[in-house]
């Protein structure tokens, strides 16, 4: 854990055991966690929820370092299993997966873009690099004037080009799918009752940012409880960014905080789409991030990619001995 998200933890550190609670003791039906054990030490653990209609959000992968592919692997083998076993039973809402990971942390790299590689069809996987950044009501020195633009809620026709425009970007439609943005694709109070039911905060909305009714970017915000994933990615805004010769950083800033504003956030994490945007807009990246989709139905190269790795460490050697993991 770096120092940053140390001191976050430290200070939501009572929140945090709640939510947590919840999600691991519960037994809620949006929630899934596995663990890799040796000799009564947990030495991996992996963990997953349901965070949009149809897409379940894989996160909070850790392992002990000495142990960091033997372990993180078997709890990947775990819920390669679970995807597989569970993503044809219809109440299971399982028609996409996703990961968001750093692009410069090696073993999500190598795990995830491996498998992206492997299966080699951006319509089965894929891969889009986000900017990460973090904005607040403050920063807006324009007292939230957005000149000749507007700001309302999204509607079909905006996703049907915000649609268009990621498959040009990013060669296919995966993403749009994933994160559940497609047109007529927008209502999950559902979702949002089954984690009000667990005692959970998840709210979506979705914006778009017109001049002279042409779309300049759709904005997408994710409100959940502190630490529900621990980048705070359940949290945050989405930003996309359709006509970067139109818009400006002060524009973005102002329109962030009547946002924010309006739901009662003083500030929130922002992820920008396409990355490239961020650099254009001259607006302060302070890392990246690659979201990862995979439609488990076509998860056969998930598993062979991960289990060549995985027998190929027994090879190797690895803990006290080549053991498979205990049940959990």
């Amino acid at each position: 854990i770096y120092p940053q998200k140390y001191a976050f933890i430290q200070k939501n550190r009572e929140k945090l055991k709640q939510t947590y609670e919840k999600l691991y003791t519960g037994h809620p039906s949006i929630a899934r966690h596995f663990i890799f054990q040796d000799r009564g030490k947990i030495l991996g653990h992996m963990a997953m929820m349901r965070f949009y209609n149809s897409t379940w959000l894989i996160h909070h992968h850790a392992a002990r370092t000495n142990y960091t592919y033997k372990a993180g692997l078997n709890v990947l083998d775990q819920i390669g299993r679970f995807i597989t076993d569970s993503c044809r039973f219809s109440f299971m809402h399982m028609e996409y997966l996703v990961c968001f990971y750093r692009p410069e942390n090696h073993f999500p790299q190598s795990i995830f873009g491996g498998v992206c590689s492997s299966i080699g069809d951006p319509q089965k996987c894929s891969e889009a690099v986000f900017a990460y950044c973090h904005l607040s009501c403050e920063l807006s020195d324009i007292k939230n004037s957005l000149g000749d633009h507007c700001l309302g809620l999204a509607d079909d026709d905006d996703l049907r080009e915000l649609s268009s425009f990621c498959q040009h970007e990013s060669g296919g439609k995966l993403m749009i799918g994933t994160l559940n943005l497609e047109p007529g694709d927008s209502d999950q109070r559902d979702l949002t009752e089954e984690f009000g039911k667990l005692g959970l905060k998840r709210e979506r909305r979705v914006y778009a940012l017109k001049r002279n009714d042409l779309l300049q970017a759709v904005i997408m915000v994710n409100l959940a409880d502190i630490g529900l994933n621990l980048s705070d990615l359940t949290n945050s805004i989405t930003l996309f960014v359709l006509n970067q010769q139109e818009l400006t950083r002060n524009l973005i800033y102002n329109a962030m905080a009547v946002l924010m504003k309006s739901l009662g956030q003083e500030q929130l994490p922002v992820l920008i789409y396409p990355e490239a945007a961020a650099e254009t807009l001259k607006m302060p990246v302070e890392k990246r991030y690659v979201m990862w989709s995979l439609m488990p139905h076509f998860s056969d190269g998930f598993h062979r990619y991960t289990n060549s790795i995985l027998r190929a460490g027994r090879r190797n050697g690895g803990m006290h001995d080549n053991r498979p993991p205990p049940p959990v």
